[in-house]
């Protein structure tokens, strides 16, 4: 990448970015840095709390934010 080009995602979002093209995504994609602690946050508290706070009302609506973000890259 030339110093004029401008990168498409933020840097700090996905740190591989800076040493690396990465595109080997078939395999294992990167994660940016939100997706990471949302990610991590809820495996700790699965751990920690097993499904006592996963109950019903909160396996129905777990894809509704991702959903709407979706939603709103096409719209």
């Amino acid at each position: 990448m030339s110093k004029d080009d401008k990168p498409l995602v933020d840097l700090d979002d996905f740190p591989a970015t800076r040493t690396c093209t990465y595109i080997n995504a078939a395999n294992v994609a990167l994660m940016c840095r939100e997706t990471e602690r949302v990610i991590t946050a809820w495996y700790k508290d699965v751990a920690e709390n097993g499904s006592n706070n996963f109950n019903e009302a909160a396996e129905d609506a777990v894809f509704d934010d991702l959903h709407q973000a979706a939603a709103r890259l096409f719209h």
